[in-house]
């Protein structure tokens, strides 16, 4: 069971013609991770050259959550291609950055 209270989705929204939105809700966590990060993979795998991932609703987030947040910032962007991680709570923002993340989540950097 994961450590969120509730069951991890994600909506994907397409907002251009090679870029998402990713929004996972509930739990980020070892039992979630993986179906994370495959979205991820996906989007990125699809042709999609700027992904944003909006953080709001996740309401917990173990190390493998954020494993997958900051490889995926690494990877993505190693490749050439943008990702850009927006309004994820204070606790997150600050478990992110000590992680590595190289760049802001915290809410006031969101965009669309």
């Amino acid at each position: 069971m994961h450590e969120g209270g509730r069951p991890l989705q994600v909506i994907v929204t397409i907002t251009g013609e090679a870029s998402v939105r990713v929004q996972p809700t509930g739990g980020l966590d070892a039992s979630t991770s993986g179906l994370f990060a495959a979205v991820l993979s996906d989007t990125y795998f699809q042709g999609c050259t700027a992904i944003t991932v909006d953080l709001g609703a996740v309401t917990s987030c173990d190390e493998a959550g954020v494993d997958v947040i900051v490889g995926a910032d690494s990877y993505v962007e190693s490749c050439g291609k943008s990702i850009e991680f927006v309004e994820a709570p204070d606790w997150l923002a600050a478990r992110l950055r000590d992680a590595g993340l190289r760049r802001s989540a915290t809410r006031h950097s969101a965009s669309t």
